[in-house]
């Protein structure tokens, strides 16, 4: 709201003067003229395009191109450098692990086996799946959101061909991997004594009519001191996945006014605080139907961000 394009403008001479206000009582005392404050679109000064440098970490392969002509007698006084960002496509192959087996005679006539164990960096037992598949599958699905069809026909470019199926078993066992780590993250959080909460939908394939997605909840536990966050999943949004989420939790929690946060009214241990900028909208909105007293509050409300 503050450097959008669009910005609340409290501007609105287009309303008729004559139109009654639900809002108006009888003998009202006249309001005090208010200092109206608008907040501007975020605007940038034009710039003369100029070509982004290069990083200088990246790994740098110098190409000379000579006259082509004799330069015998010719003396090097200087030289231009261009640089241009190539790409290379992602690269698989086939990683070999091979493990000699090795056999000793004991002096009674028994035989004695040796042989290396597997490297620890391969979690995925059975599994054709390296570290560094798994990783690139869950960035391109939860981070770039390439959906897992489209990750296998990047492959397939490449003569390779993976299951679909194959996948998505990849990705729980990630999941059941990086589980002590999120352990360890909610935790955390929850030993904070200032949370700020939110939830939101999400489409999830699951349980019920085959090809049919049902609505899941997101909830997000932000600690914004440490700027560190907490995601559960839900299939709802009830009061009691609060409980079930924040367990043992005592401080601040910050919310928007989603009824469903009424349960921390009955909590002695939790201190509910509301948002500012989710209440100045309702005022905001009554100054727009003709309330013009509401542009007091809206005026206080934007001074706490100053």
């Amino acid at each position: 709201m503050l450097f959008g394009a669009k910005s609340e403008k409290r501007n609105y001479t287009d309303i008729p003067k004559n139109q009654l206000s639900i809002f108006e009582e009888e003998k009202q005392e006249p309001t005090p003229e208010v200092t109206e404050i608008t907040v501007p679109a975020h605007t940038r000064k034009k710039k003369k395009p100029v070509r982004t440098a290069l990083p200088e970490n990246l790994e740098r392969v110098e190409e000379i191109i000579e006259p082509d002509h004799d330069l015998a007698g010719w003396r090097k006084v200087d030289e231009d450098v261009t640089e241009v960002l190539e790409c290379e496509p992602a690269r698989l192959y086939v990683r070999r692990i091979i493990r000699p087996r090795y056999v000793k005679e004991q002096e009674n006539g028994d035989s004695v086996f040796s042989q290396s164990t597997l490297p620890s960096n391969l979690p995925f037992p059975k599994s054709i799946a390296s570290v560094s598949l798994a990783a690139q599958m869950v960035i391109s699905k939860f981070v770039d959101h390439i959906p897992i069809h489209r990750f296998i026909k990047q492959f397939e470019r490449q003569d390779v061909y993976l299951k679909n199926a194959t996948l998505i078993d990849l990705q729980k066992k990630v999941a059941d991997k990086l589980t002590p780590l999120f352990e360890i993250l909610s935790q955390k959080i929850m030993q904070s004594n200032y949370l700020q909460i939110d939830e939101s939908t999400i489409k999830v394939m699951g349980t019920g009519k085959k090809g049919k997605a049902h609505q899941g909840y997101m909830w997000y536990y932000l600690d914004p001191k440490e700027k560190i966050l907490s995601i559960h999943y839900a299939n709802g949004r009830d009061r009691k996945y609060l409980k079930e989420h924040l367990g043992d939790f005592k401080g601040y929690a910050q919310t928007d006014s989603y009824k469903g946060y009424d349960y921390f009214e009955n909590t002695t241990t939790i201190t509910h605080l509301n948002c500012w900028a989710h209440a100045r909208r309702y005022f905001f909105k009554a100054y727009k139907g003709g309330y013009k007293p509401a542009s007091e509050v809206v005026n206080l409300i934007a001074k706490l961000t100053l």
